[in-house]
């Protein structure tokens, strides 16, 4: 296990605890990070995520909603909504903002370097 993912996994109990491993790569850990501080909100309190991949070359969050009040499930939908959105503009590998793109068979959103990387 990596010691970093282990880290954000115990400061954010138990909403990471199913994941043993990082669902996506370490540069969406940030927003993994931003997600799980706004669901530990003390307005929000969904009832956590469950799951988090990247799908279609982006990230995204699915979570339970039964205990959301009903004006607390477009503020959620929105932020959530947000960190998803800004993982396209994000490499998911090293997490740099520079020369980004989403492309390939297999869709990933990664900066140039990386994507040269994954090609050799």
């Amino acid at each position: 296990m990596n010691k970093e993912w282990n880290k954000l996994v115990e400061k954010h109990k138990p909403l990471l605890d199913e994941y043993k491993s990082a669902p996506v790569g370490k540069g969406w850990w940030i927003l993994i990070d931003s997600a799980c501080s706004l669901m530990e909100d003390k307005e929000m309190k969904p009832e956590g995520f469950t799951q988090i991949k990247e799908k279609f070359g982006g990230l995204r969050f699915y979570f339970g909603v039964s205990n959301l009040k009903d004006k607390s499930w477009p503020k959620m939908d929105q932020f959530i909504g947000s960190i998803e959105y800004m993982s396209w503009f994000i490499c998911e590998d090293c997490g740099s903002h520079d020369n980004v793109t989403t492309e390939g068979n297999w869709k990933k959103t990664l900066c140039k370097n990386c994507r040269k990387v994954r090609e050799n």
